[in-house]
């Protein structure tokens, strides 16, 4: 009798388990695919074929896989740490960008952004992608991954708004303190990433595509008092 009513409960743990082992598969032939295909001797190959490579293989190996890798994805997002946004409310506010800033109606228009940070949402954002920089540049099928996705805008955002030293300084430090990771929600589909280094908040606002990636919706930057 106690095997029948565990059966149940062990069967769920099986079926859970299932889709992790799955994208670990995936993303295992996607790391060996990069190390026989570019990364044995990237420099003969040129930047331009190296990109190509990359981009292809993410597209064969891992988009073609979105399904599973969603699951992951929202399961690693959900598995962060939960603070209230409201918190923000509190802080100077160094950046607001949204992506609704640039859209009159279902109609992008690109002359609306003003300031580096605004060309930052403008690319990254939904109407964004399969232009550079949104795809090849930066290995956008990787963008499976929204804290993959969010990190990759941080660091664009410090090498546009920053001055350099300040862009190597937090580079230096954050090899041995990478920021702490929150989420502002529990919605896999639209994550919010607040990346914490001590002194300010960086906020990634996501949007989960049919192409299988994470777009950005808004970027939000402050700073503690």
């Amino acid at each position: 009798m106690k095997k029948l009513l565990l059966l149940p409960f062990l069967l769920s743990i099986a079926l859970a388990a299932e889709p992790q082992q799955d994208a670990d598969k995936i993303l295992s032939d996607y790391y060996k695919a990069v190390a026989k295909e570019i990364a044995a001797d990237p420099k003969s190959l040129g930047m331009d074929e190296v990109l190509k490579r990359y981009d292809d293989l993410g597209k064969k190996l891992l988009l073609a896989n979105k399904a599973v890798l969603h699951k992951k994805a929202v399961a690693d997002y959900l598995a962060l740490p939960l603070m209230d946004a409201k918190t923000f409310d509190k802080l100077d506010r160094i950046a607001w960008k949204e992506s609704k800033t640039f859209e009159d109606g279902k109609v992008v228009k690109p002359g609306l952004a003003k300031d580096d940070m605004d060309k930052i949402v403008l690319f990254f954002s939904e109407s964004g992608y399969g232009i550079p920089p949104f795809d090849k540049t930066v290995f956008a099928t990787l963008w499976w991954n929204p804290i993959r996705a969010g990190s990759t805008i941080r660091e664009l955002t410090f090498r546009q708004h920053l001055p350099p030293d300040d862009t190597e300084r937090r580079k230096f430090i954050e090899q041995y303190s990478p920021p702490l990771l929150y989420r502002t929600n529990a919605d896999g589909e639209h994550p919010a990433i607040a990346f914490f280094d001590g002194q300010e908040y960086f906020v990634t606002e996501l949007k989960y595509m049919d192409e299988g990636i994470y777009a950005l919706t808004a970027l939000k930057w402050f700073r503690v008092k």
